[in-house]
């Protein structure tokens, strides 16, 4: 890797030259060559927020190779990582927004949906003038859990909390009327 020597303090060509080999290995390599480029981009730029895409990757790649185990453990260790990063960083908004988008996903993947809705809950609370989550946790109780009524309280209480935007009200209106009853 020329770029890595001629470039050794430039961290947007390291960072992109590591995951670039990461990469190849993953198509040309073995599975040790590709996790050791993880665990090189995780131990060299552990600051940088691109290393939260790393669980995802490995992920994906053993997926593809039909490991379902493996890439199951991998979504394990990743949730118990980025809630503990999540608790770790919850005074700084925009990585903890970061970090929650990646447990919204593995909640999601491995079909956590009650981990998803109290999770979901503590953001609600924590930031009570976002409409997003209060949406999603409705989301979940319809779409997942089979569960219109509870679909419909949050969307209730959404109407309530949300009554001074029409567009959002219309929004939440035709989700109630949507429902099965």
């Amino acid at each position: 890797m020329s770029l890595l020597k001629d470039y050794p303090r430039d961290k947007e060509i390291g960072i992109r030259c590591h995951f670039g080999l990461a990469s190849y290995y993953e198509r040309f390599g073995s599975e040790q060559e590709l996790l050791g480029a993880y665990e090189t981009i995780k131990k060299i730029y552990r600051d940088d927020q691109r290393v939260l895409s790393i669980p995802f990757f490995i992920y994906r790649y053993y997926q593809r190779i039909n490991n379902l185990a493996e890439a199951r453990k991998v979504l394990e260790q990743a949730t118990a990582e980025y809630e503990a990063a999540f608790k770790a960083h919850a005074n700084d908004a925009q990585l903890s927004m970061l970090i929650a988008r990646s447990l919204f996903f593995v909640y999601a993947e491995t079909k956590s949906w009650n981990r998803l809705i109290g999770f979901l809950e503590q953001l609600r609370k924590k930031y009570p003038n976002d409409p997003s989550f209060p949406f999603s946790i409705a989301s979940v109780y319809r779409n997942e859990l089979k569960q219109p009524h509870e679909a419909r309280r949050i969307y209730q209480e959404m109407l309530e909390r949300y009554a001074a935007h029409d567009t959002l009200v219309t929004l939440i209106k035709k989700q109630i009327d949507s429902l099965p009853q």
